[in-house]
């Protein structure tokens, strides 16, 4: 049987029966460097931690804000949906630790989400006599949402001993390097479902990004299901069941939102002009052709 163990700041793999302090490899790459090794991205600014773990009580993890309105509630049952995926044994075979008490602090609660936004965040952990203490300061909602994503990666999953753990204390503060962290996706010229999408979004969110740039129409399709030119979607899409409805388009931006994650649309009108426009007498050339 085999487990990792830390040596010069890497997690090597030996065979448990050479070690008595073998591990698992989420938890070894927890405790195993200074910059710990389950960030992503790193944090900027300060990272100092002690480099032991402490079960928690998976059954008792809560949060405490002031104004605790709807995207805080989703923001915390994602959080603890995340713990959830990180089981490989049923629950209910758990050992269970101490309570986890999340103490979240802003300063704005305005949820307006632009590039004049300070992300930012510190967040501290402590391992107090009957539970985890962790304090979270933030500027805004997205700021200590992006600590929120942070904890996500330091809580692991020890398989060796059927636990939830997190380290005992730490003490870190954190801001993007960047106002535009991003990916586009072109729907245009191929079709994603909304799920898809979703799921897209939600890689941006683990890793803090915060713009997801959709490419939603162009030449080749129009996805898009306009309410006042309707003739452009039946003529423009792929087929009928490749469109968003503005149900789809709001279900999309609340998504992103409560991940901290703008959505920048991209119109190519009428210029690119190719399928939808045809028989619409809106424009003197379609493909290139007058």
């Amino acid at each position: 049987m085999w487990g990792f163990k830390c040596v010069d700041n890497e997690c090597k793999k030996v065979e448990i029966a050479d070690y008595n302090d073998t591990t698992s490899i989420d938890v070894c790459r927890l405790t195993c460097s200074d910059d710990i090794g389950t960030l992503l991205p790193k944090p900027s600014k300060k990272i100092e931690i002690i480099k032991k773990t402490t079960p928690i009580n998976y059954f008792n993890m809560t949060y405490q804000v002031v104004n605790d309105h709807e995207y805080w509630k989703e923001a915390w049952e994602r959080f603890q949906k995340f713990q959830s995926k990180k089981l490989l044994i049923p629950a209910e075979k758990l050992k269970l630790g101490k309570d986890l008490i999340v103490n979240i602090t802003i300063s704005n609660e305005s949820l307006v989400l632009d590039y004049s936004i300070y992300e930012g965040y510190s967040l501290k952990v402590n391992e107090l006599n009957d539970r985890i203490a962790v304090n979270i300061n933030a500027e805004n909602y997205y700021g200590a949402r992006h600590a929120l994503e942070t904890l996500d990666q330091l809580i692991v999953f020890d398989e060796f001993n059927a636990l939830i753990v997190i380290l005992q204390q730490a003490d870190i503060e954190d801001e993007p390097r960047f106002k535009h962290r991003g990916i586009s996706m072109d729907t245009s010229r191929n079709f994603f479902p909304v799920e898809d999408i979703e799921r897209t979004i939600e890689g941006l969110a683990m890793v803090k990004m915060n713009i997801f740039h959709w490419h939603i129409t162009d030449a080749q399709s129009i996805p898009l299901d306009l309410i006042s030119r309707p003739e452009l979607t039946r003529l423009g899409a792929y087929s009928f069941d490749k469109i968003y409805t503005a149900d789809d388009i709001r279900r999309i931006v609340r998504f992103a939102k409560i991940r901290g994650i703008q959505v920048i649309p991209e119109f190519d009108t009428p210029s690119h002009v190719g399928e939808g426009w045809q028989n619409t007498g809106l424009t003197l050339c379609y493909k290139g052709r007058i």
